[in-house]
């Protein structure tokens, strides 16, 4: 059974339990300084190995059900997180190892959470340690999240440990994305999700997705550096990917156009035709 959301018991730890005491001393002597945890504020992690680290919250709680991609339960959402990201040179098996307070969640996005980005595994509990494991793919860009179901107010003080695939060998030639893959069509307002049909391996491939409400005429950068992009339209909008393999070139994704769906009306009661009653 997952008792991850179920109500907490309101007894709490008394202020001069010895435990409460030594938490009271490491976040008063150990924590780290708070900062802002927007996705451009976020801390840059080189793409290798981590032993246990002191990990670094935030003052203030930035990314939140409000603004956030559901990624697992939102309702630990609501601490002030500690946000990290990376760019994965290599695809295969992740780990990410929290020890700290309990109450907390771990929610790993491929592209920032309050703009796009795709929900790519979390997990949630009361326990004061937890591994999310899952896959990441190269060339994405990664935003990695540890928060609380507050209280605590956040997952400080806290260690975060990080294990990630091999490097992969640099890409080769330019890349030939293919098509551009995507629903017929798409109710206003309603997410979806659009792809490549051909993902290019190796090393530094970056990609940049562009979206046009003008036929094609204008196009704008949207999306995150990834293969697969999560968005939401208003209007008949088409779109393509540009995938770069780093010094070698850059090849663009057959365009698709995503329809708005018209939403059926309903005829008001004055309009509703009434049959005849027997007379």
């Amino acid at each position: 059974m997952n008792c991850s959301t179920s109500p907490r018991p309101p007894r709490r730890t008394p202020w001069w339990h010895p435990a409460a005491l030594a938490l009271g001393l490491v976040a008063l002597f150990g924590a780290q300084k708070a900062h802002g945890t927007t996705c451009a504020g976020a801390t840059v992690l080189a793409y290798q190995n981590y032993p246990a680290f002191a990990i670094t919250c935030g003052g203030t709680n930035d990314i939140n059900s409000g603004n956030a991609v559901p990624c697992g339960s939102t309702s630990y959402l609501g601490g002030q997180e500690a946000l990290y990201t990376f760019t994965s040179q290599g695809t295969g098996a992740a780990s990410f190892a929290y020890v700290g307070v309990s109450w907390t969640g771990i929610q790993l996005w491929a592209g920032c959470p309050t703009s796009g980005g795709v929900c790519v595994a979390s997990i949630t509990s009361s326990a004061t340690s937890k591994t999310l494991n899952t896959t990441v793919t190269n060339g994405v860009t990664y935003y990695l999240m540890v928060d609380t179901w507050p209280t605590p107010n956040s997952p400080c003080p806290g260690t975060l440990a990080i294990t990630l695939p091999p490097v992969a060998a640099p890409c080769a030639g330019i890349p030939i994305p293919g098509a551009t893959t995507g629903p017929s069509a798409s109710c206003s307002g309603a997410n979806f999700n659009l792809g490549i049909t051909n993902n290019p391996t190796g090393s530094g491939v970056s990609y940049q997705w562009y979206a046009s409400i003008d036929g094609g005429v204008n196009y704008s950068p949207v999306g995150p550096n990834a293969a697969t992009y999560t968005t939401s339209l208003t209007q008949t909008t088409m779109y393509y990917c540009d995938v770069t393999c780093a010094g070698n070139g850059t090849g663009s994704s057959a365009p698709i156009t995503v329809p708005a769906a018209r939403t059926p009306s309903r005829a008001s009661p004055a309009m509703r035709r009434i049959p005849n009653r027997p007379a």
